[in-house]
C-alpha cells in the first residue's frame, strides 16, 4: 500500500451504542502505518468524544441537518482528504454515501442487523401519496446506495443471509470484536466486592443483563422469569424510556426486592462479574456486544434461540438457547444452571474461550482492515472471512 490511507466512520452520534462501541474498537486497535481514522458525529449525544480522542481518532461533528449538513460533510471528506467513508446505520449511511458519491469517494456499509434499511416506509392505511413518496425515497436511497457501496461488512452470518439477496456489492462477514483484556472473569473477592458495593448478598444466585430499557429488549420477560427462580437476583444494566413501566411491573410481580437496575454505567465489566449467569430474552438481535462482553466474563448465556445468537452460541457447550418465545423454557434453562455448578463452571470457560478465540477486537481489526486493502486495492492479501458468506455482485 502507497501511504498511508484515511478513513472517515460517518456515526449519527457518539453516543454508548452498539455501532459506536464497534467503532470504538476498530480505532483503538487500528494499523496506524496503514490507516489513520477519522469519526464524523452527525449530532446528538456526545459522551465517547474523548474515548475516540483517547483512542487516537481525529473527531468532527457536524450539527444542523438536511442539505447543509450534506454541503459540511462534503467539504469534511474534502478537507480531510478522506480516501474511504465508513458507515454503519440509517441515518449516517443516507448522507455520508450521498456525499461520498458526490466526491467519488468509495462506500464500505457495515451491517449490523438483519434491517431491511431499504425498504418503503409506510403504514397499509396511509394515503396513496404518502405511499408514492415512501416508493420514491426508497429507490432513490437504493440507486444512491448501489452507485455508492463499494462493499459491505456483515456483523454475522445471519446478517448477511438477510441481506444477501437485497443488496448488490459483496457481503464479508466480520464478526463484532471486543476488548477481551478488559472484560475477563472475577476472582473471587472481587465477586465479593463488586456485590457489595451494588447491595447484592453474597450468598444468592444472580442473572444479569444488558441493554437499553426498551420495548423488544426482553427485561419484562427477565421480570416475569424471576418470579419462578425464587432465590434469584436480576441484575439489569441500561437505561431508557420504559424504566418506570418495568419498576412498576417489578412491584407487580412481587420481584422488585430481588431486581436491581443499575442504569448506564461505564464499568459494565465490573458489573459483570457479580453474576453467575447472562440471561437474554430479545425478540430481535444481529450480533449483540453485551452476549460477546458477558462470555469474556465467563458468564454462561441463556437465550432465545435467535439466527443472530446461533453463530455464537453452542448449546450445551458454553450456553443454552430455547426455542424462541418460550418463556417457561427460558426460566427452566437459567434454574438448572444455576443449580448445577460443576456445569456452570465448565460453560463459562468455554463461554471465555469462544470470545477470546473468535469475537477479540484484534481479530475485528485486522479483518476490516482486510476489506479496506480489497476496496482500495492497496494489498494481496486475502480476506479471512469469519463467516460464511462473501459474493460478488
Amino acid at each position: 500500500m502507497t501511504g498511508v490511507r484515511r478513513i472517515l466512520h460517518v456515526l449519527p452520534d457518539l453516543s454508548r451504542g452498539g455501532g459506536q462501541v464497534v467503532v470504538l474498537e476498530l480505532v483503538a486497535r487500528c494499523d496506524r502505518t496503514r490507516f489513520d481514522p477519522f469519526v464524523c458525529a452527525l449530532g446528538g449525544p456526545s459522551e465517547l468524544a474523548d474515548a475516540f480522542g483517547s483512542a487516537g481518532a481525529t473527531v468532527v461533528s457536524l450539527h444542523g441537518g438536511g442539505v447543509s449538513q450534506l454541503a459540511a460533510l462534503v467539504r469534511t471528506i474534502g478537507r480531510l482528504d478522506i480516501d474511504l467513508v465508513h458507515v454503519h446505520s440509517d441515518s449516517d449511511r443516507k448522507i455520508g454515501q450521498l456525499a461520498a458519491l458526490l466526491k467519488r469517494v468509495p462506500v464500505i456499509g457495515h451491517l449490523h442487523s438483519p434491517w431491511a434499511h431499504l425498504e418503503p416506509m409506510y403504514e397499509p392505511g396511509d394515503p396513496w401519496f404518502v405511499r408514492w413518496s415512501s416508493r420514491a425515497k426508497a429507490r432513490l436511497r437504493s440507486e444512491v446506495e448501489r452507485r455508492a457501496v463499494a462493499h459491505y461488512i456483515a456483523v454475522g452470518g445471519e446478517v448477511a443471509r438477510f441481506h444477501s439477496g437485497r443488496l448488490t456489492a459483496p457481503i464479508t462477514v466480520v464478526n463484532n470484536g471486543i476488548d477481551t483484556e478488559r472484560f475477563v472473569p472475577g476472582l473471587p473477592a472481587d465477586q465479593l466486592a463488586a456485590r457489595s458495593s451494588l447491595g447484592i448478598p453474597a450468598d444468592v444466585p444472580v442473572v444479569a443483563f444488558v441493554g437499553r430499557l426498551a420495548p423488544g429488549k426482553g427485561q419484562d420477560t427477565l421480570l416475569e422469569v424471576m418470579q419462578g427462580l425464587s432465590q434469584a437476583h436480576l441484575l439489569l444494566i441500561g437505561d431508557g424510556d420504559q424504566f418506570g413501566s418495568l419498576a412498576d411491573r417489578a412491584v407487580q410481580l412481587g420481584v422488585s426486592d430481588r431486581v436491581l437496575f443499575a442504569g448506564n454505567r461505564t464499568d459494565v465489566e465490573r458489573l459483570l462479574i457479580t453474576a453467575d449467569a447472562f440471561a437474554m430474552a430479545s425478540v430481535s438481535e444481529g450480533l449483540p456486544l453485551s452476549v460477546l462482553e458477558a462470555m469474556a466474563c465467563g458468564l454462561p448465556v441463556v437465550a432465545y434461540d435467535l439466527p443472530g445468537l446461533q453463530d455464537v452460541i453452542t448449546d450445551g457447550e458454553d450456553g443454552r438457547l430455547v426455542p424462541f418465545g418460550d418463556r417457561s423454557a427460558l426460566e427452566v434453562a437459567l434454574g438448572e444452571l444455576l443449580d448445577n455448578g460443576s456445569e456452570r463452571r465448565e460453560m463459562a470457560a468455554a463461554a471465555r474461550k469462544t470470545a477470546t478465540s473468535r469475537f477479540d477486537s484484534r481479530l475485528m481489526a485486522t479483518e476490516v482492515e482486510a476489506v479496506y486493502d480489497l476496496v482500495l486495492g492497496g494489498s494481496d492479501r486475502d480476506v479471512h472471512r469469519s463467516g460464511d458468506v462473501c459474493r460478488s455482485a
